[in-house]
């Protein structure tokens, strides 16, 4: 048997509202497998919250925290 193979990608952009000026662009991506694709799914949606949505935020503090 082989692994269905997902490839999740994340990309955030802080835009001012009144400008329309981009403040900042943040990105976070990976690849995951598993045997059926709804499993597959299901992996890289729990990595998306788990892993990723903390990496952006301490991309995020850390780029504005100058």
């Amino acid at each position: 048997l082989g692994s269905v193979m997902v490839r999740a990608d994340i990309n955030l952009r802080l835009t001012d509202a009144e400008s329309g000026r981009t403040l900042g662009a943040f990105t976070d991506d990976f690849k995951v497998g598993r045997p059926t694709l709804p499993e597959s799914v299901q992996l890289a949606v729990f990595k998306l919250c788990q892993q990723a949505a903390p990496r952006l935020v301490q991309k995020i503090k850390s780029s504005f925290s100058n």
